[in-house]
Order: C-alpha cells, then structure tokens, then sequence
C-alpha cells in the first residue's frame, strides 16, 4: 500500500497510522467544541431573545389587540340589534 499526501511518500505504517489519528483527534476536537461550547452558547442566545420578545408581545398583545378585538366583536354583535 502507497500512502501520498502532499506529493510525499509515506513509507512507515506508524506515520501512517499516526496521522490518521492526528486527523480524527483534530476533527473530533472541534466537533466537542461546537457541541459543548457552540449549541450552548446559540440556547442561551435564542431563549433569551425569544423571552425577550415574549416579554414584549404579550403585554402588547392583552393591552392593545384583544381589547379592540373584543370591542369590535360587541360593536358588530349589538350593532345588529341597535339599528
């Protein structure tokens, strides 16, 4: 078996295996930080914008959107019976 990389020879089955193993600890090293550093870091992001905009929409949504639509419900349900 002849093992080229970078246009040189690799001779020694050690070396070879060597960096086969350098190669799958370096990948699996930045897979580890994207998963126990990364997917952490984006949660913590996403939940406090969406509390961020919970906090925001549902005062707006019971002060401001539910009252009129209640009003306009009454408006169009007696409006029937007033003319």
């Amino acid at each position: 078996m002849e093992l080229r990389i970078n246009e040189t020879k690799i001779e020694n089955p050690i070396v070879a295996i060597a960096l086969v193993l350098f190669s799958l600890t370096f990948v699996g090293g930045i897979v580890a930080i994207a998963l126990l550093v990364i997917l952490p870091l984006a949660g913590i992001v996403l939940s406090g914008v969406l509390a961020v905009v919970i906090a925001i929409a549902i005062p707006i949504l019971f002060w401001f959107v539910i009252p009129v639509a209640m009003l306009s419900i009454l408006g169009w349900f007696f409006g029937k019976f007033i003319k």
